[in-house]
């Protein structure tokens, strides 16, 4: 095995080949003013509109519409999503603004109204364009809005190779990937994300590899069930990674499109992606693009390695947490060592978020989620994550939104 610094094989920067497609979802929740339309926290940042129909209630196609309107102001095409679930926009360049039934209001407490929204940016190829796209429509969201990314809301990214789909064997290298280090991608994400079992279900906790009767709590036995040969086929490994409450339960790691539909014509709606969910929902531009670039180059990763590498490393360090070889590490093997010092900022803003938040339950009995003013990772002293004396901090061109992290 080479030093724990060196790539794994020499594998080209994605530069020199043709870019995989990347897409991403927001979800959140927007604050409106209530029917008497006074602002419950006239210091707090971020605009509120009073946005009502007839019945005095909030609707999210009223906000949904503005939101569309404020996007196209500033030249990023955007268009309402029309209820229909084959819906395609006009304009393939758009973003679609949407909601989704699972995002929840934050906590009572704030006499807002609130309306649950979710945000999908058109495919890009993965280049520099498509992420400062993504960073602006973050900044324009969080510095329009006044809004809770609180945790029932979540940001998903899809990346995919426009309408080819990929080989079975890089799916198959992927999976394995995911499974040997999902304890070391887990440290970027704030715990909720993580042992949160049955919204976020985990490939080693809860796939049907896991409950696989050979596997029996053994990981490396798992692993050996991936790399067998006998697995040939995407029916196959989508019946491993997946977990049979339902049809459409997702994992954090979802493929069920990519793999029913390599063989046979799209239809409208779906997508020829792998979907990462496990990312908390953000408006920080910089964290979700930084998230977005891993996910393709894990891809990338497993569509170039040569199996014959892949393998030996992935059994080496089936059984090591993330302690004994780091997410550091496998960055670089994957040949992606530029990336270290932000997965590494992650990781320490995780724990510092962690600690603040078991002070906050202990010393606060009164304390909220839905009262956490933040850039996500913008804010280092837990006074000023607390949201107590709020006062609009620039970082990264984003003011600070509000957002249950």
């Amino acid at each position: 095995m080479r030093d724990s610094t060196d790539p794994l094989f020499p594998i080209g920067t994605y530069r020199n080949k043709k870019a995989l497609s990347v897409g991403v979802e927001i979800e959140f929740v927007v604050a409106t003013a209530p029917v008497n339309e006074i602002d419950p926290e006239p210091s707090v940042w971020g605009q509120i509109y009073g946005m009502h129909d007839e019945k005095h209630h909030t609707n999210w196609k009223l906000v949904g519409a503005h939101m569309c309107k404020t996007l196209n102001n500033y030249g990023i095409p955007a268009e309402l999503y029309s209820g229909k679930h084959a819906f395609k926009p006009q304009n393939s360049a758009a973003w679609v603004v949407k909601t989704d039934e699972s995002i929840c209001a934050p906590e009572p407490g704030l006499e807002y109204e609130w309306a649950p929204i979710e945000i999908n940016s058109p495919a890009f190829y993965f280049n520099q364009a498509g992420l400062n796209q993504i960073r602006e429509v973050c900044s324009i969201l969080a510095r329009g809005y006044r809004i809770s990314c609180n945790r029932s809301c979540g940001t998903h990214v899809h990346v995919g190779n426009a309408m080819k789909g990929l080989s079975f064997e890089a799916v198959k290298n992927l999976m394995a990937l995911l499974y040997t280090f999902e304890r070391q991608i887990d440290t970027i994400h704030p715990p909720p994300r993580c042992y949160n079992l049955a919204l976020f279900p985990s490939l080693r906790e809860n796939s049907n590899l896991a409950m696989h009767p050979q596997v029996n709590g053994d990981p490396s036995k798992g692993l050996e069930i991936l790399l067998s040969d006998g697995l040939k086929s995407f029916d196959s490994l989508k019946e491993l990674i997946q977990h049979d409450v339902s049809e459409n339960f997702k994992m954090r790691y979802h493929l069920g499109d990519l793999c029913a539909l390599l063989e046979k014509d799209s239809p409208d709606g779906n997508k020829r992606t792998i979907e990462f969910r496990q990312h908390k929902s953000t408006l920080n531009g910089a964290a979700l693009s930084e998230w977005a670039e891993f996910c393709v180059r894990l891809v990338e990763f497993a569509d170039d390695v040569p199996q014959e590498l892949l393998y030996p490393w992935l059994r080496a360090h089936i059984g090591e947490t993330p302690t004994q070889y780091s997410l550091s590490q496998v960055a670089c093997k994957i040949g992606a060592p530029w990336m270290v010092p932000l997965l590494l900022k992650r990781i320490e803003a995780n724990a510092k978020e962690e600690k603040w938040r078991k002070k906050m339950s202990l010393t606060n009995a009164a304390y909220d989620d839905a009262k956490c003013y933040t850039i996500d990772q913008g804010l280092t002293d837990p006074q000023e994550r607390a949201g107590l004396t709020f006062t609009p901090i620039m970082f990264n061109d984003f003011r600070i939104h509000k957002a249950d992290v």
